[in-house]
């Protein structure tokens, strides 16, 4: 009994001593802890999420067509292109330029328009992926005859709504689905109506 005692007595400082040193293996050093890296986790919004900036400035290109009313010589419908750049003063207020080229394809074959306006244009949602605006123009158009080739000027007054359908890298789709176009025929005094629609493409500018 005495020599277990005694055994038991020269064992118990070395299994102290061993799980001492077992403890202080398995814990984490305070520089350790320090060089750690602190892991973040950060999430960017998806495009979808994130809305839309107001453009500062745009240009757009439409296949146009064009029926007008006339008093002589039949009512004509008329085809062609036009490119319309556009800038903004604020988000909702503006200013565009209208230049316009169509061609007669019946009544006066040959015959030519060139349109060039600008006026006022107002965004009601400058942010939104859709959309709408409506605008107001004054200028000239010159009406050119392939037979005697005689250019004429003429006033016209221009006013219309439209629609932005925008896409992520400032691409978009524009259709302008109703226009009224008056022009003022000088040498007979009159007004001619004309009703046109266009689309196109639009080349959005952001800051």
């Amino acid at each position: 009994m005495n020599k277990l005692l005694v055994l038991l007595l020269l064992i118990s400082p070395f299994a102290a001593r061993a799980q001492g040193s077992d403890t202080s293996s398995s814990a984490p050093s305070t520089s350790e802890t320090m060089a750690a890296p602190a892991q973040t986790t950060s999430s960017s919004p998806s495009y979808g999420t994130v809305r839309h900036q107001a453009p500062v400035a745009s240009v757009a290109m439409h296949y146009n067509y064009m029926f007008q009313t006339s008093p002589y010589m039949g009512n004509r419908s008329l085809m062609g292109w036009s490119v319309v750049p556009e800038v903004n003063f604020t988000p909702h207020l503006g200013l565009q330029a209208d230049f316009t080229s169509l061609y007669m394809r019946g009544v006066v074959v040959g015959e030519k328009r060139l349109l060039i306006a600008a006026g006022p244009r107002f965004t009601f949602a400058p942010r939104s992926h859709f959309t709408p605006w409506a605008y107001g123009e004054a200028g000239e158009m010159r009406t050119t005859t392939k037979a005697n080739n005689v250019s004429s000027w003429n006033p016209v007054v221009r006013a219309g709504i439209g629609f932005d359908l925008k896409s992520m890298h400032g691409i978009g789709f524009q259709i302008v689905p109703a226009e009224y176009i008056a022009e003022k025929v000088e040498w007979r005094n009159q007004w001619n109506n004309s009703f046109s629609a266009r689309a196109g493409i639009v080349f959005n500018l952001y800051k």
